[in-house]
């Protein structure tokens, strides 16, 4: 009986061999060679302010470029007056043309984008943040602080970038509206003296511009400054040098029958007229 065990545990075992043998001799071996990586090609990308950092950052947050030939363009009087050529900027809020001149500022001028409160649209310069007026205004009943826009270069710019959705959660509550970033020239050498003059249709309202731009190295070529100097004078232009400001009666500008002197529709002065304040 022993006999017989030992028998057969050898043949299992024998079988067992065999069939391992087999295998091993029908299972391909692994390639000794690895398959070459694919190199990957990426699109341009912007990178606006200095916490972008993210390529994917491209797909989510849309970005504005104005390059110098779009500045040249523009030829804005005011830096607040470039800002104002994008669809984003909604109004100048704080500026001397809030409520009809009762609350003009003349010392500041704040950008609002989709018309949110100036407070929450962050001004960068070269990715750095700028101060904001050390005066606060105020928008929709809120007191705000707002950066003065017009204090920033209108020459010397490499390009303006606007960063058209909210940033809140890279920049913090003073970028729900947006970021505004001025990017300078970092490679301009010598002088440059820019002259503008503009006037209304009417000979009125002249305006002068006159910017002196210098660019320089020092320490030897390790480093670059360039000095902005702007002077900017715009005349005023009254409200009763314009026949459709200088009375709130506008009957004579009717046709008939709302031309004549007892209908009241188009004099604002009147209390009872559905246009009059």
């Amino acid at each position: 009986m022993n006999h017989l065990r030992y028998t057969r545990l050898r043949t299992a075992l024998a079988f067992a061999l065999t069939a391992a043998t087999a295998f091993a001799q029908t299972a391909p071996a692994p390639s000794s060679t690895s398959k070459p990586e694919e190199t990957i090609k990426l699109e341009a990308f912007s990178v606006t302010g200095s916490n972008i950092k993210r390529l994917d950052y491209e797909k989510v947050l849309p970005v504005t470029i104005l390059g110098t030939s779009e500045i040249e363009i523009r030829d804005a009087s005011q830096p607040s007056d470039l800002l104002s050529a994008l669809p984003q900027v909604t109004g100048l809020p704080g500026n001397e043309t809030a409520t009809l001149g009762a609350t003009a500022r003349g010392d500041n001028a704040s950008i609002s984008l989709r018309g949110i409160p100036s407070s929450n649209t962050l001004i960068l310069v070269n990715g750095r943040r700028v101060v904001p007026h050390p005066i606060s205004q105020g928008e929709a009943g809120v007191p705000t602080l707002s950066t003065n826009v017009n204090q920033l270069p209108n020459r010397g710019l490499e390009r303006v970038e606007l960063l058209r959705d909210g940033a809140s959660s890279i920049y913090g509550t003073d970028a729900v509206a947006g970021v505004v970033n001025y990017t300078t020239e970092k490679n301009f050498r010598g002088t440059e003296l820019a002259y503008r003059f503009g006037e209304t249709r009417y000979g009125d309202g002249q305006e002068y511009r006159a910017t002196l731009t210098h660019g320089l190295d020092f320490a030897k070529g390790k480093g670059r400054a360039m000095i902005n100097a702007d002077f900017y004078h715009r005349a005023a232009i009254l409200a009763n040098v314009r026949n459709f400001a200088a009375d709130n009666d506008h009957s004579s500008m009717a046709p008939a029958p709302w031309n004549l002197a007892t209908v009241t529709t188009f004099n604002a002065r009147s209390a009872t007229t559905e246009y009059g304040n």
